[in-house]
């Protein structure tokens, strides 16, 4: 590929972005933009929408990442923020929500939050010279997603820019591609990409004849991450003391209060702040039994607090990867309600859906035709890190019990303990002289992987996703 265009590689996450770049002339950086916040090149994958007037007209704005937080903040309840808009992509149920008396369709929500990305962090780009590279992981969240569909609609968001070429590459396929570069790796690479709504497997080969060239092997994802498992905290732990399990009066006769699993997850809640919506919860809270409970639901909602709820739930998973328990003090949020929440609870939630990724591991090697014992590296990355229990169980199909390991096991760097949004952990191991597998475990910032998007894009052996 030549190098006389720009190539950006854009990983667009569910909770995160980021975007690096290789110019004309071979350099590469990352983008990074100023906010009242710092400097960073961490942008949010969030967008907030707000009716201003000015002059005596009355126009929508809207801005997004670091600054769209703020403005978030800043307009309350005249606003809208839409959250982790990659989990709409593949969703035939979601064709649009309407804004402030406007309609948008979900690409038309990704097209603004990136018009606004390209504008904060390089206003003077010439799309008809920049070729993107566009991260995809390798299934899109959602009960019944439809990757076509997501792939369709992320091209629609894009097209307006005129860009001089549009390719998208897996995710863990460039984060192993990005790994091996660094490490020199040869062999077979396992690479395990938790992000945000998705996690996802890739087993990649890696040969001597030509440094950088790989071959995929296999690929496998499942809609459960990051995301996930927070929206189990709130189901399991919050809803109880929002009115989910409570009774009301109808007709004479006493019905559940109706509750919808997924009307709490951070990125659906905006949805629920409707006029309609607003009434029926206020009719259900004359006649339950526990008003109080349907009254912190209705200004969760009212305030738009979906934000702030998240963020006190992924405070508190974090919280749990180094203590037994910890608690949810909703206080900050306007809400009355402390709530405790135990390891032990937090790892029955999951237990599921740790299984369900145990799975992926499994089926992507089963793929591959491979069993753990020919896996030569494991690389472990993405936004999202796994719990304790989700470390022991996604170790336990790909190395042998500790005891057998070799003499010569070396840890490198503690593993961390954190879980949170930010992800922390790499796992390299080697197979030893006897075959078993040698764990070499340290930290890593993850956000470094995503730069292997603008590397696939340059790189004239790297392995593309038709789409």
């Amino acid at each position: 590929m030549s190098r006389e265009k720009t190539h950006i590689g854009l990983d667009f996450g569910t909770t995160n972005t980021v975007v690096s770049m290789i110019s004309p002339d071979g350099t590469r950086r990352r983008w990074r933009c100023s906010t009242d916040l710092g400097e960073t090149s961490n942008f949010r994958s969030v967008i907030c929408y707000w009716h201003e007037m000015r002059r005596g007209v009355g126009s929508l704005h809207y801005s997004s990442g670091p600054q769209g937080i703020l403005d978030y903040l800043k307009w309350g309840a005249d606003q809208r923020l839409i959250m982790s808009m990659k989990s709409y992509l593949g969703d035939r149920s979601f064709a649009g929500t309407t804004i402030h008396g406007s309609r948008f369709a979900i690409e038309h929500i990704v097209e603004d939050f990136l018009d606004d990305l390209f504008t904060t962090h390089q206003p003077d780009l010439d799309p008809s010279q920049t070729r993107v590279m566009v991260g995809r992981p390798v299934v899109y969240v959602g009960a019944n997603a439809d990757d076509g569909l997501a792939i369709q609609r992320m091209r629609a968001a894009l097209a307006s820019f005129g860009f001089a070429g549009l390719d998208f590459a897996l995710e863990p396929a460039a984060a192993g591609f990005r790994y091996a570069r660094e490490h020199a790796a040869l062999g077979t690479l396992l690479v395990a990409d938790f992000g945000g709504g998705t996690s996802d497997f890739s087993v990649l080969r890696f040969d001597a004849a030509e440094a950088g060239a790989f071959r995929p092997v296999a690929h496998s994802g499942v809609g459960i991450a990051g995301d996930q498992f927070d929206n189990r905290i709130v189901n399991q732990a919050v809803a109880p003391v929002l009115g989910k399990g409570g009774r009301y009066s109808s007709n004479g006769k006493m019905l559940p209060v109706p509750w919808s699993s997924s009307d709490l997850m951070w990125h659906r809640l905006g949805l629920l702040n409707t006029r309609e919506n607003l009434r029926n919860w206020r009719e259900i809270q004359r006649d339950a039994d526990d008003p109080a409970a349907i009254g912190r639901l209705i200004h969760l909602i009212e305030s738009n607090l979906g934000f702030q709820l998240a963020r006190a739930v992924a405070s508190a998973r974090e919280a749990l990867s180094s203590s037994e328990e910890t608690v949810i003090d909703l206080a900050a949020i306007g809400l009355d309600a402390r709530i405790p929440v135990s390891r032990f609870d937090f790892e029955t939630w999951i237990t599921d859906d740790l299984a369900r990724i145990r799975g992926c591991v499994e089926a992507v090697l089963a793929d591959a035709d491979l069993a753990p014992e020919a896996i030569d590296h494991v690389f472990l990355t993405g936004g999202s890190s796994q719990p304790p229990r989700g470390r022991r169980d996604f170790r336990g199909p790909l190395r042998e019990p500790k005891d057998q390991c070799r003499r010569g096991i070396q840890l490198r760097r503690r593993w961390s303990r954190r879980v949170g949004a930010r992800g922390r952990m790499i796992g390299h191991c080697r197979r030893g002289a006897a075959g078993e597998i040698m764990p070499f475990i340290r930290h890593h910032n993850p956000r470094r992987v995503r730069h292997a998007l603008w590397l696939l894009s340059a790189h004239p052996r790297a392995a593309r996703q038709p789409a």
